[in-house]
């Protein structure tokens, strides 16, 4: 028997289809003492292009006809010589030509019958197709980019809503069947996340004795225990006189309320709040400040004490105030994003969006995650997430709500659509930034997949 000569000794790293074809012949030149007539290699049912790495440009990249040709050579040879030295030599040769591992190309010589090649060997089908995932990118978009949690619960009730465009049938049942993590999948390469400037505009009170630190580790299971925080709308400076939100969050249900203020006294902290406190379905038991100086005074002391109990968090412990700073994303920024305000005017509208349009969308029809259970496992949590309700879901649930305030929610619920908020919402928000050169996400440019 002649010398068995290596596949790699006949083709360059940056092969093509007619040298590997003239490598095939030479090494069936080599084969004479091989007489096995009976084997032939299959015909190809599929046409398989493997990735290009050759580096010199106008050159084809190999098909799986050449391939399969190379695999049968190998593969008699295998089969017919006995040294073990002869079979490494032949494993080395498939190993560095079709770049596998080497036990890939032992299961390969090994077997029975001649080996035969699949179009991507081992995938599943791809499930939806591209028109479902263009149409989830679309409603993605129009829902206001929401987490894929959310999305999945908040879908069977948008989705019915949505009239701008004729949705096919199959498209909606797709894009319903659709699992979190298959959305998050599809939405990876869709989202493009703004680096944020880490800027705090709190300054600590020199007055915190007159406050109680708030409990720690109580669960809250009752309607009216709200967090309230402050955000900036500086544009990266907190030099001046600017806008800030007031945020307000039921920790319970989640239900949220904002007004805007110019510049942070501490008397228009509170009027704010007195404005926001009306917006809630249900009375408020406790609010839960930071340390800041808007919040820590006896202007509000004076204003709520009285009606209220009154907690702070510990100093730079911002988890302490979970629920709203995640809200300050969500509610706030996801809105309004990091443009600077100074303008009274545009405070005036600010609040018209948040007034008439993006309270009654989050509080109505955006789901919100909570923690259902958590246990301690050496040094870390285990969380157990409940699925995704709206506010207002949680409000109707809770027993010590009563019937008459259900009532008036579910009639003010039935007399609105998260499209047509979103739609006035949009046309709002357009005529605010007209005059601004930064966009938010309501105003951009959609996406679309490829």
């Amino acid at each position: 028997m002649k010398k068995l000569k290596l596949f790699s000794d006949f083709v360059p790293s940056s092969y093509t289809t007619e040298c590997v074809t003239e490598a095939v012949k030479e090494i069936l030149e080599g084969m004479e003492s091989i007489d096995d007539p009976k084997i032939e290699p299959r015909s190809p049912n599929v046409t398989l292009l493997l990735q290009d790495n050759s580096k010199n440009k106008g050159e084809k990249p190999v098909g799986i006809e050449a391939i399969r040709e190379f695999i049968t050579v190998l593969w008699i040879k295998y089969q017919a010589v006995q040294s073990r030295g002869e079979k490494s030599k032949i494993l080395d040769s498939i190993c560095v030509t079709l770049d596998v591992h080497r036990k890939a190309a032992i299961r390969l010589m090994r077997k029975k019958t001649l080996p035969g090649l699949r179009q991507n060997s081992g995938s599943r089908k791809e499930k939806y197709s591209k028109d479902s995932k263009r149409w989830l990118v679309h409603l993605w978009m129009r829902m206001g980019r929401m987490n894929a949690r959310k999305m999945v619960s908040a879908l069977p009730e948008w989705l019915p809503l949505y009239l701008e465009v004729d949705i096919p049938r199959a498209v909606k049942v797709a894009i319903l069947s659709m699992s979190s993590s298959t959305i998050d999948r599809i939405l990876k390469p869709i989202r493009a996340q703004l680096k944020r400037n880490s800027n705090s505009g709190t300054r600590k009170s020199q007055h915190l004795a007159l406050i109680p630190l708030r409990a720690l580790g109580v669960e809250v299971s009752e309607l009216g225990h709200v967090e309230v925080d402050l955000v900036a709308h500086c544009g990266g400076s907190l030099s001046g006189s600017h806008a800030w939100t007031v945020t307000m969050t039921d920790i319970f249900s989640g239900w949220t309320c904002a007004r805007v203020v110019l510049g942070k006294e501490a008397q228009k902290v509170v009027t704010a709040m007195q404005g926001v406190v009306d917006d809630f379905p249900f009375v408020i038991k406790a609010f839960y400040f930071d340390n800041g100086t808007e919040f820590i005074n006896s202007t509000m002391i004076d204003a709520f004490n009285k009606k209220c109990e009154l907690y702070r968090s510990r100093p730079y412990k911002k988890n302490d105030q979970a629920h709203v700073e995640q809200k300050n994303h969500v509610f706030v920024r996801e809105l309004f994003g990091y443009t600077r305000v100074d303008e009274a005017k545009i405070i005036e509208k600010m609040n018209d969006i948040y007034i008439n349009d993006w309270q009654d969308l989050q509080n109505y029809f955006v789901p919100s995650a909570k923690t259902e259970s958590k246990i301690r496992i050496g040094s870390k949590i285990k969380r157990k997430m409940a699925l995704p309700k709206t506010a207002f879901d949680r409000v109707l649930e809770n027993p010590n709500v009563s019937e008459t305030v259900k009532g008036r929610l579910s009639e003010a619920k039935m007399g609105i659509s998260p499209w047509v908020l979103r739609s006035e919402m949009r046309k709002k928000l357009k005529k605010l930034w007209k005059h601004f050169v930064t966009e938010t996400k309501w105003t951009g440019g959609e996406f679309h997949v490829a």
